[in-house]
């Protein structure tokens, strides 16, 4: 019974519900010493008698945790890592049982061998990278049984050799932000021009969110329209340079776009590839009709150029390739120090002064790894090369950085009525459900030709948002206050899309068109002076 008694005093102190100063006086001297670090009560503490109001007192707070909806807490980054050097296994299988892994139920499997060996290589790691970024907390993150090989695998996904082949093409010279004046601090979080934080999961996918949210920002900057794009589009379809999962170049995914007339947004063509990969499987119809969002070009900030990098961030959001091996443990501040090498795409968002009296800066960015991540999927890096002077900024930020043009406004396109994208309405025209599988699965669709218009229940008239009660009877639309009424609208079928492939002289033309929006033609019409590049 002794044993029973601990366990159930043990799981009320590691809950958020009990604590060494919120437990109640019973349960304070048996639970935990400092933080959340629990002791098991001694034999001596546990007679039948004095232990019989304490395990009602914990088995209440329990019952109350569970009630409220309250999980496991996690030990702080500090508590974590001292209980990891002390008891590395009791540490362990606290990380583990706080991330969810389905090893921790098997202690004696060798999956769960190999990633406490895996976990303890990390404590030290962890350790060292705290000592070079003093400003930083490093910490014992979810990825901290994973080895630095299996970690770039899953989260990394940036091309070097793409870049490689990229910057051996023919530059035309010239940065349109060169006159712009840097500020004190620019967020474009806080504009309105960024979107919520993604998770690109086990995918090495890192460059097309970089490339989205780079496109998201110049369209929201643009048009004032904040609109999340398709990731899952440049995965499956944007494979003449780029591999999908494999990796790939934002820059290559900016040519993509151009290519293609626009890109689709995330709602009509939802990301799925995060556990891993993906099937190589393009959505023609949707790639060639619901080109969403349009950009004229890109173009690149000036290699190395660190000052460079911080006039582009203080017009739109810029894409960014770093060496992010440092990431692996980081959980909040500013970074000092880093590796070289580029194998990730991330987001430049701003940047801002640093407290004190230094007055340097720092770059704010977005990552891809989920809002649970780092500072709520962002991190922080010194401008200035960091502790180390790195050539190119701190992880080698100024070395493959560029953005979208942007100076035509998006197309209308048609809403799809599936998810295969098999049929289609007008675009302003709403999707309207005719004939379905047990009022579950839609197997034909009528279109509304009312935005946002409401079916009635005869399926053949619909009614427009702002009177979506149908009087059958009468034929009517009235407000749902009654005060109001129109007619009904009759629905007309919707249409079969088509996959028309785009062919190249279409092509060349959406190039010479975008070319001239801007006034930048260069020789040919092939590509925008001042770097600015379209797809060949």
């Amino acid at each position: 019974w002794r044993r029973h008694v601990r366990a159930v005093i043990h799981a009320a102190c590691r809950r958020s519900v009990l604590s060494a100063t919120s437990a109640p006086p019973q349960l304070a001297a048996l639970c935990c010493q400092r933080r959340e670090v629990c002791r098991q009560p001694a034999d001596s503490d546990l007679s039948m008698a004095s232990m019989r109001p304490v395990l009602l007192l914990a088995m209440l707070a329990l019952a109350r945790g569970a009630a409220a909806g309250v999980t496991p807490s996690m030990l702080s980054a500090d508590a974590l890592l001292s209980l990891a050097k002390a008891e590395p296994m009791r540490a362990f299988a606290a990380w583990a049982e706080h991330h969810g892994k389905e090893y921790a139920s098997k202690p004696e499997s060798q999956e769960h061998q190999t990633r406490f060996t895996n976990f303890v290589a990390s404590v030290q790691k962890v350790e060292e990278l705290q000592a070079q970024n003093p400003r930083a907390q490093m910490a014992l993150t979810e990825f901290a049984d994973l080895t630095e090989d299996e970690f770039a695998e899953s989260r990394l996904g940036l091309r070097p050799d793409l870049l490689r082949g990229t910057r051996g093409t023919a530059r035309l010279g010239g940065f349109m932000h060169a006159d712009v004046e840097i500020k004190g601090a620019v967020d474009w979080l806080a504009e309105g021009a960024v979107t919520g934080v993604k998770n690109q999961g086990s995918c090495g996918s890192c460059w097309a969110f970089a490339t989205t949210g780079a496109v998201e920002g110049i369209n929201a900057i643009k048009t004032g329209e904040l609109v999340s794009l398709s990731e899952q589009e440049l995965v499956d379809c944007d494979t003449e340079k780029d591999q999908g999962c494999m990796g790939g170049l934002m820059n290559n995914a900016y040519e993509y776009i151009v290519a293609n007339g626009g890109i689709d947004t995330e709602d009509d063509y939802a990301y799925w590839s995060a556990w891993g990969g993906t099937f190589w499987t393009c959505n023609r119809r949707k790639e060639a009709d619901r080109p969403a969002v349009n950009i004229d070009g890109y173009e690149e900030v000036p290699e190395g150029d660190e000052q460079a990098l911080l006039k582009a961030a203080t017009q739109q959001p810029v894409s960014v390739g770093i060496c992010a091996n440092s990431l692996m443990y980081y959980s909040s501040g500013i970074l000092d120090a880093c590796c070289d090498g580029l194998n990730h795409g991330v987001l430049v968002t701003g940047y801002a002064t640093d407290s004190g009296a230094s007055g340097a800066k720092h770059y704010i960015v977005k990552n891809s790894w989920g809002a649970g991540w780092g500072e709520k999927g962002y991190f922080r890096l010194a401008v200035g090369g960091g502790q180390q002077r790195q050539e190119g900024g701190l992880c080698g930020i100024a070395t493959a950085a560029s953005y979208p043009v942007k100076s035509r406004p998006n197309l209308e396109v048609p809403s799809f009525c599936d998810v295969f994208g098999w049929t289609e309405c007008a675009a302003g025209s709403s999707c309207s459900c005719s004939w379905s599988l047990f009022g579950f699965l839609c197997l034909w669709h009528d279109c509304c030709p009312l935005a946002g218009g409401v079916t009635c229940d005869d399926l053949a008239h619909c009614c427009p948002a702002d009177k979506p009660v149908c009087d059958v009877q009468r034929g009517l639309c009235v407000s749902a206050d009654g005060a109001a009424s129109e007619a009904w609208t009759d629905k007309t079928p919707a249409t079969v899309a088509e996959a028309a492939e785009r062919p190249a002289e279409q092509q060349q033309q959406q190039q010479r068109e975008a070319a001239q929006a801007l006034g930048l033609r260069g020789a040919g019409g092939d590509k925008f002076r001042k770097d600015v590049h379209v797809v060949q």
